[in-house]
């Protein structure tokens, strides 16, 4: 005799919703904090805003436009991470926002902002800036470029932290950010991804150190994606999470460019981001008509 009862598909069990409804209910306190918290540094940012404009003291101004940029990079990260908490949000955005067009980021006028707001932070640590790329713009956000950057000097300064090289004991710890035009072969051994080829913007950040474990830089070798391939998380320094390290490489590999590392003459380390080149204006190129 047949049954008169509808059919039903696999029936979940009570535990397996309440962790569900759990899951979501985390997920919407998230991304509620995350909105609040975006609003609360948007506040800041706007005072801040008000200062770099207002006020009559130059380093002041300078502090407080550095301080502005860095507080709207934050506020891109918490809306970011709270459309990831979302339920049903996406994921894949919390990779970089998005942006309309191909981004043209001055670096020489990124890397002397990040100087302004780091120096009150090094107490110890000089920070020297060598800046030859006026007029080059770099095709990644500007928000990218100053998280990346901000990763790899806050890395040299922990490296400082953990000992010293006969670079140091004369000129003392530092930390230089060097800006230059490079042209990439494709067959370098010490860049990551592999592979890329053109002109790029090189930032290096070389600090004096201990330098960095070869060990490190095999297993970072091994890691690393190729153009095209997905890889694995590049491990961190000394044991470390190499959450910054990874964050940066993915950055880069995104945008087409690559991430360097190698040892300096004389001690200490040298992590550099290769950057490609933003296109020139459409009035540079002559395509502009009327």
């Amino acid at each position: 005799m047949a049954s008169d009862l509808p059919e039903t598909g696999p029936v979940t069990p009570a535990a397996d919703l309440l962790a569900l409804e759990g899951e979501a209910m985390a997920g919407r306190l998230a991304a509620g904090l995350a909105h609040d918290l975006g609003h609360l540094l948007a506040t800041v940012g706007l005072n801040l805003e008000v200062i770099a404009r207002r006020s009559t003291n130059e380093p002041i101004r300078a502090r407080a436009a550095a301080l502005r940029d860095n507080v709207a990079d934050a506020v891109v990260l918490v809306r970011q991470l709270g459309e990831v908490a979302r339920p049903g949000g996406t994921g894949g955005e919390a990779a970089g926002p998005r942006t309309t067009g191909a981004p043209a980021t001055p670096v020489d006028e990124v890397v002397d902002g990040l100087a302004t707001f780091l120096r009150p932070a090094l107490d110890r640590v000089e920070l020297r800036l060598e800046l030859g790329c006026p007029g080059l713009a770099a095709a990644v956000p500007a928000a990218e470029l100053r998280r990346c950057l901000l990763n790899l000097a806050l890395n040299a300064v922990a490296a400082i932290d953990a000992g010293s090289s006969p670079a140091a004991s004369a000129a003392g710890p530092q930390v230089t950010l060097t800006t230059t035009a490079v042209d990439l072969s494709g067959e370098e051994d010490n860049v990551w991804p592999t592979g890329r080829r053109g002109r790029f913007v090189a930032v290096d950040v070389a600090d004096t150190g201990p330098g960095l474990d070869p060990a490190l830089l095999a297993r970072i070798a091994e890691s690393a994606p190729r153009p095209g391939a997905p890889g694995e998380a590049a491990p961190g320094p000394s044991g470390g999470s190499g959450l910054g390290l990874a964050t940066t490489l993915a950055v880069v590999s995104a945008c087409a460019g690559a991430l360097s590392l190698a040892n300096r003459a004389g001690g200490g380390s040298v992590v550099g981001l290769r950057l490609p080149l933003a296109p020139p204006p459409a009035e540079v190129l002559g395509e502009n008509r009327v």
